[in-house]
């Protein structure tokens, strides 16, 4: 086989090539970016044009504006771009939805679709599927029989004597029983003693019997908030600049209380009996929460518990 071209002293796109060598069969060449930066390319990548810089040209490149003015992406018509990017340095531009309203998009979510609206569609899509599921889930799966905030509050009813719900004194028998009530059932759980020993059996039933219910309750409103939930976390990762105007005032009501208890349970890690004590007004703001504050619950944040778990803490 003959002896290859050697392309030393040529300029081929950005590449000025230096020198040549052979190393394991393969020729390579030195070449010095129009950058000034110097390093070794393969010959078959050189000469395909595989590669035509040290990198500097792909960094030029890679999100080189493109021009959608007056372009339709599903509900929205882009109007302008603005000077701001998105995380992953992707144009972000002004639209306008057919609901006549402004927000703003990242190119990129505009032509690969992952932004169709201003947010309105997600309220018209899914408005009659979560009526729906909701109809189905409570009455087969949620209610049957249990009243949530009576299972969730922390304080106890009025005619409640002994301070803790569940318990009582049996003034015949002079000891304290233990009951729960839980889907339309009674369940005795023994007198006692010491009000401390029935205090306990009382809250091993609940973490037994309401414990899991509680849980598919509340993942049920997280799953009805998957789009809300996604919007959340674009204006947190910076894709998305803020959320669009009005969206607080359209999303449901049971779509706000799921985006509530993943904030609380899942982006933050909190547990139930820590929220009252760990909620302030910078945790919301940091978040950037805080225009759900303002807008929905006037500036008060322990509203927010109230929604979320249906009045389990005292109102504030």
């Amino acid at each position: 086989m003959g002896k290859g071209i050697d392309l030393t002293g040529q300029k081929i796109n950005n590449l000025t090539v230096l020198k040549r060598k052979r190393e394991n069969n393969r020729t390579y060449y030195y070449c010095r970016c129009d950058c000034e930066n110097e390093l070794w390319v393969r010959s078959d990548c050189l000469t395909s044009g595989n590669t035509k810089s040290c990198g500097c040209l792909g960094k030029e490149t890679q999100f080189k504006p493109i021009d959608i003015q007056g372009k339709k992406f599903s509900k929205l018509t882009a109007i302008e771009p603005t000077n701001k990017k998105a995380s992953n340095s992707s144009i972000i531009w002004k639209c306008k939805c057919d609901c006549e309203k402004i927000t703003y998009v990242s190119v990129g979510d505009l032509t690969s679709g992952k932004v169709k609206s201003c947010g309105c569609l997600i309220t018209e899509t899914s408005k009659e599927n979560i009526k729906k599921a909701t109809e189905v889930h409570l009455k087969e799966n949620i209610i049957e029989g249990t009243n949530i905030p009576a299972i969730t509050r922390n304080e106890v009813i009025s005619s409640n004597t002994s301070g803790i719900t569940g318990v009582r004194w049996d003034k015949i028998r002079e000891k304290w029983i233990a009951e729960i009530r839980f889907k339309k059932k009674w369940y005795f759980l023994g007198r006692y003693e010491k009000k401390e020993d029935a205090v306990k059996i009382r809250k091993m039933a609940e973490d037994k019997l309401f414990g899991p219910f509680l849980k598919q309750y509340n993942q049920f409103f997280i799953n009805m908030a998957t789009d809300c939930i996604r919007v959340f976390e674009m204006v947190l990762s910076g894709e998305e600049i803020k959320f669009p105007k009005w969206y607080w005032q359209d999303i449901s009501s049971m779509q706000l209380r799921g985006l509530l208890i993943y904030f609380f349970e899942e982006k933050l890690q909190w547990k139930q009996k820590d929220i009252e004590k760990n909620l302030n007004k910078d945790i919301f703001k940091k978040y950037k929460l805080y225009g759900m504050i303002s807008t929905i619950f006037k500036g008060n944040i322990y509203k927010t518990i109230d929604l979320a778990y249906l009045g389990k803490l005292k109102n504030r």
